[in-house]
């Protein structure tokens, strides 16, 4: 332990957490000695400085994406002086995200191809919606500038981004992925889509409210409407208002850069004004919002240099309007004057395509080769110049080919919702499968427990039927010996004087009525002769009786002790049990059976149980046993 607490010491010292985890496992183990300390302390040190470790990373990669929104200079140098984290899979993840956005983000043009590829893998399938978001699209955008990958794929990875940032609130990012698509979609001539796209790109941009966002929104869309008017155009030859509405959202936006000095968006509105000035056949407005575009072209890569060359297509192009213009007056007056003037804007147009053709970005150099060509064909009208370029103007490719790639990635939202809802079937599917096995193990627990509450409930149904059936056959035998008793008393003459002895059996006072009073002053009057019998239960008196000739029932506040006490006098009436009173009046029969002695009154067959403490004295009463009395 005293390894550790050494680096512990020394870290402190040297200037605090950021050094301590760099302490490695490595060293702990260095200074570990089996044989004189314990292995305890050592697994929970190692177990604290991991967790600690990876809590520091988080906070630090979270701090970097906070300064990312406000200065991207000030994230990159914080994130070369971090190191790379090695606690976590996700750190190490979101590091790498983090690292490859910034290149993206200050136009770099080398990536670590590896740790981008690692951080999609770790986070294409996130529960985050916004880390898939990113992910996504920071691979596709990649693979897109460095030219590299599957059109499809990168087509997928776009889609997807756009549908993970639809349930974030995020609007700057989905603006940026917004834009993507509509400038894919463009490309790919599916105008209608990219119309589609760029109106939800200028919401998100206003969403956020980023003038620069919503200037490239606006200059977007208006490319989108360009293309969707070539058709149009090119149909019924009405190039002056063919491109009205393309021009009209470049003003806006030209409005937008102006009122917040947003130079490169003033640059990107002047250049697409002239390109649909041009488009427009409007060759001196073209003409004059390239040279705006151009004076500002050079502002801009100045400030901004990590910024790739746009070029001065639009310029040359401007410049060949202006000379079609001038070689269609020249060809109906055949003034000299013009030849001059279109010569000179021709060398113009040169000068501009020669140094974009010189240019290291393939794009500008394809797009100066095009306009070489069309150059020398227009206004010089010089086949070997126009053969120069010509074969250096590689711009014809597959149309078959073109439309396949084109379907593939038009359908990939389409494939997307096909994967979301097979897994959805599958998830529903699994649950049902669950539930349909649950449901199969409740079943048979409830068949195994009914199957065992009958069996049980049988066995005690054929144990009372065994005990009734001895109860049945010892009342037979007991009914037997007292026919067989009854036999062997000597009979009586019918022929000799019949003596009535009568039983002194207790009865009431047939004109004296009992009154049963309770602690509530309630009271109950009823004729000796009517009494049945009285119980108790929770100082309660429930007392029985006829009325009328039906049976009734009363029921009293008070208790058995004070009731005795009141019917002293009527003898008749005699303590029974312990929660019972009876009439031996109405006693029809005694039953003597395994519980005891029970006593069978003539009103409704009532039975009146007699504990044991009593049965002598109601023998007596009744004198069942008068022989023996």
């Amino acid at each position: 332990m005293a390894g550790f607490c050494d680096e512990w010491q020394k870290s402190v010292t040297n200037g605090g957490i950021f050094q301590w985890q760099n302490i490695t496992i490595s060293n702990i183990i260095a200074n570990f000695d089996p044989m004189k300390q314990n292995i305890l302390p050592y697994i929970i040190m190692c177990l604290f400085m991991i967790g600690c470790s990876s809590s520091v990373e988080s906070e630090r990669l979270d701090e970097i994406e906070e300064v990312m929104n406000i200065s991207l200079d000030s994230a990159a140098t914080m994130l070369n002086k971090m190191p790379k984290p090695t606690a976590s899979e996700e750190n190490i993840a979101r590091y790498n995200l983090i690292d490859n956005w910034l290149r993206y983000a200050r136009y770099e043009k080398e990536f670590d191809i590896e740790s981008l590829e690692h951080a999609y893998k770790y986070f294409k399938d996130s529960h985050s919606n916004l880390r898939r978001a990113q992910v996504n699209y920071l691979k596709a955008a990649v693979y897109d500038q460095l030219k590299i990958g599957d059109e499809e794929q990168k087509a997928l990875c776009y889609f997807t981004a756009a549908k993970a940032i639809e349930k974030t609130d995020n609007h700057q990012l989905a603006a940026q992925i917004y834009q993507r698509i509509a400038v894919e979609m463009n490309a790919r001539h599916a105008f209608q889509e990219a119309l589609d796209w760029g109106q939800k790109y200028r919401l998100e941009a206003q969403k956020c409210g980023d003038a620069r966002e919503e200037v490239i929104a606006l200059l977007n869309l208006a490319m989108a409407h360009c293309w969707h008017s070539d058709s149009i155009c090119e149909a019924n030859h009405n190039f002056k208002n063919g491109y009205n509405e393309s021009i009209a959202l470049s003003h806006e936006a030209l409005r937008i850069a102006k009122a917040h000095n947003n130079l490169d968006g003033m640059m990107r509105a002047n250049d697409k004004l002239s390109a649909f000035y041009s488009r427009a056949q409007e060759a001196d407005s073209a003409l004059y919002y390239a040279l705006v575009a151009d004076s500002l072209i050079t502002i801009v890569e100045s400030e901004n240099p990590l910024k790739n060359k746009r070029g001065h297509t639009t310029l040359a192009d401007a410049y060949r309007k202006v000379g079609k213009k001038l070689r269609a007056e020249y060809e109906q007056t055949h003034d000299r004057a013009l030849l001059s003037q279109i010569e000179d804007i021709a060398a113009k147009a040169m000068v501009v395509v020669e140094k974009d053709y010189n240019s290291s970005n393939p794009v500008t150099r394809q797009n100066a080769a095009q306009l070489g060509y069309l150059i020398s064909k227009d206004l010089l009208r010089d086949s070997e110049l126009s053969l120069f370029y010509m074969g250096r103007f590689n711009h014809l490719q597959d149309s078959l080919q073109r439309v396949q790639q084109n379907l593939k990635v038009m359908t990939a939202p389409i494939r997307i919702e096909k994967e979301e809802v097979e897994a959805t079937l599958d998830k529903t599917r699994h649950q049902l499968w669950w539930v349909v096995a649950i449901c199969f193990v409740l079943l048979l627990a409830v068949s195994a427990i009914t199957v065992f509450i009958s069996r049980k409930n049988r066995r005690t149904l054929n144990k009372l039927k065994d005990e009734l059936n001895e109860a049945l056959a010892a009342a037979e035998e007991m009914a037997k010996k007292q026919k067989e008793e009854e036999e062997k008393k000597p009979k009586l003459d019918p022929n000799a004087a019949l003596v009535h002895i009568p039983v002194k059996l207790p009865k009431a006072d047939p004109e004296k009525p009992i009154v049963i009073e309770s602690a509530t002053n309630e009271s109950l009057t009823v004729r000796p002769v009517d009494l049945l019998y009285i119980t108790v239960e929770s100082n309660n008196l429930y007392i029985a009786y006829v009325s009328d000739g039906k049976l009734k029932t009363k029921s009293i506040r008070s208790t058995m002790k004070v009731v005795d006490q009141q019917l002293l006098p009527f003898t008749n009436i005699v303590r029974c049990h312990r929660a019972f009173m009876v009439n031996l009046s109405h006693v029809r029969y005694a039953v003597t059976t395994s519980a005891g002695l029970s006593l069978l009154l003539d009103v409704n067959e009532l039975i009146v149980p007699v504990s044991r403490s009593f049965v002598d004295s109601i023998k007596e009463g009744l004198k069942i046993y008068s022989n023996q009395g």
